[in-house]
């Protein structure tokens, strides 16, 4: 069995925004302690991630985001993660994805192959873009509804990776086959391990690779303002995310988005 864990660098800024409520991008422990907190622990058990970073946060912490790069793979997730990124103008959208990619070349020096639109929000302008820019995989696609992030139409899309360009290729995020939940960091955060080791075991059956993303900014305390609008653990976020990585590396293959996608559509 196949898989790829990733990390999205929203910072906790845009999880704050999200729920309408102020905050400063340049003083943010989402960043500050998140990442930190995530490497080690990835350096520990020996894995390597990708990670999807947000051009406005390179811009705010070059070095923090430079660090990540030594040892993980980097993908481009929009330049202000603007959570309506699919329905802004063709212009805006090139412009939110370019300025994004060239800040990652600049502060990081890597060239990204991957997008993740924030909130999984993706169209087909987006690909088309991706395509043109030489990018390998996409993995946009939640294949579930999710209250508040994605539509009950989405229950409709494809759950293995396929090509959606020329050289671009779709690589879906997890969802359980038999309950079509998705299976991500927020639900194993909130489910604990039993969820994880019970969806591989779906997804294994069904020969689907295990695609599953967290948020680096769910790895610290989080701030008193916010826990109200989220429902999963807290003080147990590190250790959990550390049960988890260790099983889906003693359980599977874990290799690049890249690989896989080439796996299924070659």
């Amino acid at each position: 069995m196949l898989s790829n864990i990733s990390f999205d660098v929203d910072g906790l800024w845009s999880a704050l925004e999200f729920h309408k409520i102020k905050a400063d991008p340049k003083k943010d422990l989402g960043i500050e302690e998140g990442i930190p907190r995530v490497l080690d622990i990835l350096k520990k058990e020996d894995v390597n991630a990708a990670f999807f970073l947000v051009g406005k946060n390179v811009e705010n912490y070059p070095e923090t985001h430079k660090d990540i790069a030594e040892n993980h793979e980097i993908g481009n997730h929009s330049y202000s993660h603007n959570n309506e990124l699919s329905l802004l103008s063709h212009e805006k959208i090139k412009e939110e994805i370019i300025k994004a990619h060239n800040l990652i070349k600049k502060h990081v020096k890597v060239t990204p192959k991957y997008f993740r639109g924030p909130k999984y929000q993706i169209n087909g302008y987006i690909l088309e873009l991706l395509d043109k820019l030489n990018y390998s995989c996409d993995s946009s696609f939640m294949p579930s509804y999710y209250p508040r992030i994605t539509p009950v139409r989405n229950l409709l899309l494809k759950r293995r990776p396929h090509k959606v360009g020329k050289n671009l290729v779709e690589v879906p995020l997890s969802v359980n086959p038999i309950l079509q939940l998705y299976v991500n960091g927020s639900s194993v955060l909130a489910l604990g391990m039993p969820w994880l080791k019970f969806s591989m075991s779906m997804l294994k059956l069904f020969k689907l690779p295990l695609i599953i993303n967290f948020h680096t900014e769910d790895f610290i305390k989080t701030p008193d303002v916010i826990i109200k609008h989220r429902h999963r653990l807290h003080e147990d976020s590190l250790p959990l995310l550390r049960k988890a990585i260790n099983y889906i590396n003693k359980n599977s293959r874990i290799s690049t988005l890249e690989e896989i996608g080439k796996s299924y559509a070659p």
